[in-house]
């Protein structure tokens, strides 16, 4: 039989050494009515090499002005953007600096997928901090129009973390079970050699 044992792994991370990250300057997110005067949404792709369950993420952001609330998902890519499946998905309010949810969901190896920032009301503005290290592609929404690919741009900082899943064959029944018979019958006969010497003796 198989038996399985989960640990923590990294899965993607866009932070530099020590968490490191742009923390003045980031990628806008807002809402129709808020000051900024359009609404905009913000997706970053990554790829996984084994299978996954989603267990938290870390993204670093910030909060600027209207109602404080935040939509993060994780979908499937769909032809090169955010519009597969949705995994997960969480409305929340956000601090200013290195933000963790827990999350779930199962990722598939070989399979690329979407984190997506998006404005959690109209007059809501904020921004997901621009990374230190990396300069991926990533994709933005503007009032609900298409996803536009912005290959050259600076990755938007975030960590996804989650299990794998690890096997290892083990035996039927453990060793120890199996030796007891064997234990008990060479205990049984060693008795019995010992009642027949006292026998003959006594004869």
């Amino acid at each position: 039989t198989l038996t399985t044992a989960a640990h923590a792994d990294e899965i993607y991370s866009t932070f530099g050494p020590g968490d490191t990250y742009q923390n003045a300057i980031g990628w806008t997110i807002s809402g129709s009515t808020s000051p900024v005067g359009n609404a905009y949404s913000i997706a970053a792709s990554f790829s996984v090499a084994q299978n996954y369950n989603l267990t938290s993420i870390d993204v670093a952001s910030f909060y600027v002005t209207g109602m404080n609330s935040f939509v993060y998902s994780i979908v499937a890519d769909n032809a090169g953007a955010p519009t597969g499946s949705s995994l997960w998905s969480l409305t929340t309010p956000i601090s200013n600096g290195i933000n963790t949810f827990g999350a779930s969901g199962s990722l598939l190896a070989g399979n690329t997928y979407w984190l997506v920032m998006e404005p959690g009301n109209a007059d809501t503005w904020g921004a997901w901090n621009h990374s230190s290290v990396a300069s991926n592609g990533f994709s933005t929404q503007q009032n609900g129009g298409a996803w536009t690919d912005s290959p050259g741009g600076t990755s938007p900082t975030f960590r996804v973390n989650g299990t794998t899943v690890r096997t290892a064959l083990t035996p039927e029944m453990p060793a120890g079970v199996q030796a007891i018979p064997v234990l008990l019958a060479v205990g049984g006969m060693a008795l019995y050699q010992r009642k027949k010497k006292a026998t003959r003796t006594d004869a």
